[in-house]
C-alpha cells in the first residue's frame, strides 16, 4: 500500500510539472514588407530561454512561466517586447531602426555585438574608401584594407569573377 502511495505522488508531481510548461509559438517578420525574418533572437524576458527564428521567420519556445514578455532583437531592426500568456501563438511584426545599423558588427559566429563591445580588432569599409579607389570592381576594393580577406582580381574575360577568400574560406 505504501509503495503505491509513493507512486501515486511521484507520478501527480510529474503531471503538475508538465502540466506548467507553456509553449510559445510564432513568426517575426517586417512591418514595412510582410517579409518573414530570419534569425532573429526571442528571449523571454527574465529567463534564460532563447531561441532564434527559423528561415520563414517561425520561432517556438518552451517555457516554465504562464505568462511573461518576450524580447525580439535583429540587427537592423528595433527592439521589441510582445506580452505572452498561456500557449500563445504570435505574430511579431519589427521595425526598421536603420540609424543603429553602423554601430553593429557582426563576427565569426554571427553573433551581433556593438563594435566597442568587442575585446578584438575590427576591420572598417566604408563608403569613403571605396569612392576613392580606382577599382572597376568594388569587391577588388578590398584588396589590402581588410585583414584576413585575400582577394583575387577577375581575369579580364567577360563573366569572370573575383575570388574573396577570408581567413581561409572561400567565397566566389
Amino acid at each position: 500500500m505504501r509503495r503505491i502511495m509513493l507512486l501515486m505522488a511521484v507520478l501527480l508531481g510529474n503531471a503538475a510539472f508538465l502540466s506548467a510548461q507553456t509553449t510559445i509559438k510564432g513568426k517575426v517578420i517586417d512591418a514595412k514588407n510582410g517579409q518573414p525574418i530570419e534569425k532573429a533572437s526571442v528571449a523571454i524576458g527574465k529567463e534564460k530561454a532563447t531561441t532564434f527564428s527559423k528561415n520563414d521567420g517561425s520561432f517556438e519556445l518552451t517555457s516554465s512561466v504562464t505568462s511573461g514578455e518576450l524580447v525580439i532583437t535583429y540587427a537592423g531592426y528595433a527592439p521589441h517586447t510582445e506580452k505572452f500568456s498561456g500557449n500563445s501563438t504570435l505574430e511579431i511584426k519589427l521595425q526598421q531602426d536603420v540609424k543603429d545599423l553602423s554601430e553593429v558588427v557582426v563576427t565569426a559566429l554571427n553573433v551581433s555585438r556593438e563594435k566597442k563591445r568587442i575585446g578584438y580588432t575590427v576591420s572598417d569599409v566604408n563608403m569613403g574608401l571605396i569612392e576613392r579607389s580606382r577599382e572597376q570592381n568594388v569587391i577588388e576594393t578590398l584588396a589590402g584594407k581588410v585583414a584576413g580577406v585575400q582577394v583575387t582580381g577577375a581575369s579580364g574575360t567577360p563573366g569572370a569573377s573575383s575570388k574573396i577568400i577570408v581567413r581561409g574560406i572561400y567565397r566566389q
